[in-house]
Order: C-alpha cells, then structure tokens, then sequence
C-alpha cells in the first residue's frame, strides 16, 4: 500500500471518529464541535513540467526541457474534519486531504520522436489553525495559517515502460481566510475561502460557492454547497524538476456541524 493510499485511509478513518464524537460533542456543545466534510470536485488539470536534466533514449541528456500535455478532467475527493473550541487565544483546527490524480495517457508529445504518457499524483494534506471571531447563523468570518505537505511523484512513460520518476515533496505555507454571508429566511448563503501560499512556491487553492442550509436543529447543522474551485501549483527545485499545474472545475460539498 503506498503512501496516499494510506493517507486516504486515515483520513476516512478520521473522518469516521469524528462522528464517533456526536455524543459528547452535542453534550459538550458550549466548548466542543466538530465539523466532517467531503468534497467532490470535477477538476481539469493544465500545464506540466521542466525536468532540470534528463536522458533520452540512446543516453542523450538534455537540460530544461520543457513537457505539457493533453489532460483529461478527472473527479477528485477532498475529505476534512475541523475542531472548533470556546477558549480564548487558542486556534481552532482543520485538517483535509486531497486526492489529486491524473494520467495522461492521450498525450501526442514527442521527446526526441517518441512519444510519452505521463501519471500525476499531488495529493497533500492540509493543516490549518484558524480563528473565527464571527461565527453565526448569519455572518461567518475565519482567518489563520495552513501547511499543504505533498508527497507525490510525477512518473513518464514510453509505451508500457517507465522511463523517468520525479518525486514531489513539498511543504507549503499559507495564509488563510474564509467569509459567508446567509439570506435570512432562506436557508441560502454564499461563501468563499482561499489558501494562498508564500514562499518560493507560487500556489494558491481558492473556492467559492452557493450554499444551503438543509439541517438545522439543536444537535446537527448540514449544509450542501454547489460552487467552483481553482488551484495552482507552481514549484520550484533547481535540483530536480520545475511543475507548474492548475486545476479548475466545479464542486459539490457536503458539511455536517455537531
């Protein structure tokens, strides 16, 4: 089992404790709640990337050449469970991880008169302390600081055969911010966040959507949300490989608070 395939299975392994917090989250409801979320988002991916060298067949190297390719739109999941606390001073805490695969297989790129594929894998898992001075049916106002840590590979083919690995491991640091506004009596709201990375890295993962409130009682809070999502994912490693990568395409977002 590899490492994201791991990761996933902590992460639902997570996501299912956090239910398993219901009783004494809603007994505790003055200091405790949890939120679970599960996104699911119809992402197309663009760009590629700049190996620093590489060998072609026949042992010829090459610097900085740079590959893009033809990508399909694929479905990724996005899974996250967030701590919300009453004690002053102290952030809250959320953390995702984000499946984000794809394969080229229809790519017509030529290096050296072959033809490759390429497979991507940049899922990561996301940290983030945040506070929420406002956090009412109404308003919602949240800000703090995140860590994406990736641990992914870009790998190319010829025909069947792997011909070159480039692993991804990145930590990125961001800044953190995310607003709603409701419609009273309606149900209906409108919210956006953002992570924006700093750094050497050039990365941002915004979102904004429609959102309804579908429960709403003593003990359970449910909102399904219908928006749009963009990522960009440039890094830089002088000693290896330059990618630049986005990802943008509509989501449907499932939230229970409790």
């Amino acid at each position: 089992m590899n490492r994201r395939t791991q990761g996933m299975k902590y992460s639902l392994t997570a996501f299912a404790a956090a239910s398993a917090l219901l009783f004494s989250a809603t007994v505790s409801a003055d200091i405790l709640s949890v939120e679970a979320e599960v996104q699911y988002w119809q992402a197309k991916p663009s760009g590629g990337h700049t190996p620093q060298v590489v060998t072609l067949p026949g042992g010829v190297e090459i610097d900085n050449e740079q590959r893009e390719y033809f990508w399909s739109d694929s479905g990724q999941a996005r899974l996250g469970v967030s701590l919300y606390h009453f004690i002053p001073f102290i952030p809250n805490i959320k953390v995702e991880t984000q499946q984000l695969k794809y394969s080229a297989a229809r790519d017509i790129i030529t290096i050296g008169g072959t033809p490759y594929t390429v497979d991507l894998d940049l899922g990561h898992e996301t940290y983030t302390l945040f506070y929420a001075p406002l956090d009412n049916g109404l308003t919602e106002f949240k800000f703090g600081v995140s860590l994406k840590q990736f641990d992914g590979h870009i790998t190319e083919f010829q025909a069947a055969s792997s011909t070159a690995v480039w692993r991804i491991k990145e930590d990125v640091y961001s800044g953190y911010v995310r607003g709603a506004a409701s419609l009273p009596f309606t149900g209906f709201s409108v919210v956006a966040q953002g992570h924006v990375g700093v750094g050497s890295h050039d990365t941002y993962d915004v979102e904004a959507a429609v959102r309804y409130r579908f429960l709403d009682s003593m003990m359970f809070d449910g909102h399904l949300s219908l928006g749009y999502r963009s990522m960009k994912l440039h890094f830089n490693n002088e000693r290896s490989i330059n990618t630049y990568h986005e990802f943008k395409g509509p989501f449907l977002n499932l939230a229970l608070r409790f």
